[in-house]
């Protein structure tokens, strides 16, 4: 349910995935996101999604129905300061270039860590995608003339870890087979939107061999749909990198507001 309604029309982008998509990104950045009540956000009312049992993320507390809460978007804060989400940085610049007088964008906060495809998170039916189909109802309700504009999609690091037993093959098609049935049953409800994905960090990727059976099965599907962006993501920095603080799987904060800029390149091409 949605706590609190907005009257204005809105171009709702969606976030979709895990931890990247959600934003982990730590440090400082030259692309500061600067609150405005031009870009909202929507995001659930408590922070639920793993809780912690013998230092395990290993119950998922996340469970329908879920009520919801609308805002002016902002990036979250850590014990060492602000913390960066890429699509913020889309945001900005599509309401730079592309927000018509009277409008206002809504980011719709659907990305939640640590989760994907394997653990039964994410496929159809599952909890993460019907909440993901109430906030996008949720919103669309509020007013005949809110449309979303694009889904933006980051997960694939939780489905090359898990079930380690099958081989690269069997991973490539089992992701492809998921993905590429979720965009299906997304358009159905919602229509043809450019739905973009992007890639991980070279520093987690060098780690685990078995990224590239995810990345493949993506790259597959950019080719096989219509309106697939794919956001290249080499070069980019990692906490780690930037800090020094183990973190390999997670871009820097000001890796991701250059993530956010090829996103949305990945979108001009699309419209």
């Amino acid at each position: 349910m949605l706590i609190n309604t907005v009257n204005d029309a809105l171009d709702i982008i969606v976030l979709a995935g895990q931890s990247n998509g959600e934003g982990y990104g730590l440090g400082d950045t030259d692309t500061p996101f600067r609150p405005t009540a031009k870009i909202l956000s929507m995001h659930d009312t408590d922070n639920q999604g793993y809780l912690v049992n013998e230092k395990r993320y290993n119950h998922f507390a996340i469970k329908m129905p879920r009520d919801y809460v609308i805002g002016i978007a902002e990036e979250r804060y850590s014990t060492t300061g602000k913390i960066g989400c890429f699509a913020l940085r889309f945001a900005e610049l599509y309401a730079e270039k592309y927000l018509k007088e009277g409008r206002r964008v809504l980011v719709i906060q659907a990305a939640v860590g640590s989760t994907g495809f394997a653990k039964g998170h994410w496929g159809l039916g599952e909890v993460l995608y019907e909440r993901l189909l109430d906030m996008c109802r949720e919103a669309l309700a509020m007013n005949g003339e809110n449309r979303i504009v694009a889904v933006l999609w980051h997960q694939g690091e939780h489905d090359a870890i898990f079930k380690p037993h099958i081989t690269m093959e069997e991973r490539r098609e089992w992701h492809y087979g998921n993905l590429s049935a979720l965009i299906g049953d997304f358009r159905a409800k919602f229509g043809t939107h450019p739905f973009i994905m992007g890639g991980f960090t070279d520093e987690w990727s060098a780690r685990c061999d078995r990224y590239t059976a995810v990345l493949e099965a993506e790259l597959r599907i950019k080719d096989e749909l219509d309106s697939i962006g794919f956001a290249d993501s080499t070069g980019l920095s990692t906490n780690n990198q930037t800090l020094g603080n183990g973190d390999v799987f997670h871009f820097s904060r000001n890796s991701l507001g250059i993530l956010g800029e090829r996103y949305f390149a990945e979108y001009e091409k699309l419209i």
